[in-house]
């Protein structure tokens, strides 16, 4: 339920990374190369600070605990004015320029001509497809089989020699890496982040994303986001058919 905290977490780290500076918020002026991984470097390292709480809960005490970070972050986004420009005022969103190619900007591409959206959908598409290969990747590793073990039956994982501590540690900080990817790019289509959108219902919408498409599998994660976020909008275009 902590999601929407690490994706906030994400938004703001690549907003301050690559905000212009000499402006009412902090900016550093850094390009995608280094606003990108910062914002999942930031939110891992938030991650695995919560760790140690995290391997002493689980179940209904887990979910009261990460849902506790949901309204710290609410309340740390909206008074750290410096930072994220304040409630009802936020700030601008990351610029998506990789080396001088602007994919939020018409352009020709091997001769080929694409438009704001189009250029947004690719890089979206070509993130999700990396994030996803690395996790299937690790999914099939040693550590990955580990996961499984400990989410099944994590009694028998530690009596098998798997440590809990390591592992549960590793798991947070891995899905806070890919919230604070997720949260950095995810304000770049909007071009504005503003406190208040970092609440529950976020991450509710997440969870409901995993639970549709199906939990534990990578495909399901994936199946399950374009459902929700596809539905309503199907929904709307409906009538006009």
């Amino acid at each position: 339920l902590g999601h929407a905290f690490f994706i906030g977490l994400g938004a703001y780290t690549a907003a301050i990374v690559n905000g212009e500076p000499g402006t009412d918020v902090v900016g550093l002026g850094l390009g995608m190369h280094v606003w990108l991984p910062a914002a999942g470097i930031v939110a891992a390292l938030a991650g695995l600070l919560v760790s140690p709480i995290a391997f002493r809960l689980k179940g209904l005490y887990l979910a009261v605990v990460t849902l506790g970070l949901v309204f710290i972050g609410e309340h740390l986004f909206r008074e750290a004015e410096f930072l994220t420009g304040g409630l009802g005022v936020g700030r601008p969103a990351a610029l998506p320029e990789l080396f001088g190619f602007a994919f939020d900007r018409p352009s020709t591409v091997v001769g080929v001509s694409i438009n704001r959206s189009q250029g947004l959908y690719f890089m979206g598409f070509v993130a999700l497809a990396v994030m996803a290969l690395l996790a299937r990747n690790l999914a099939r590793s040693a550590v990955g089989r580990a996961f499984a073990a400990v989410r099944d039956r994590d009694i028998a994982a530690e009596v098998m020699g798997v440590s809990l501590r390591r592992y549960k540690a590793l798991a947070f900080t891995i899905s806070s890496f890919y919230a604070g990817i997720a949260g950095a790019l995810l304000y770049t289509l909007t071009g504005f982040i503003e406190p208040g959108s970092f609440n529950i219902l976020l991450s509710v919408q997440f969870i409901a994303m995993v639970l549709i498409g199906g939990v534990a599998t990578i495909s399901g994660s994936i199946a399950g986001a374009a459902f929700v976020i596809l539905l309503p909008r199907f929904v709307q275009e409906l009538p006009r058919f």
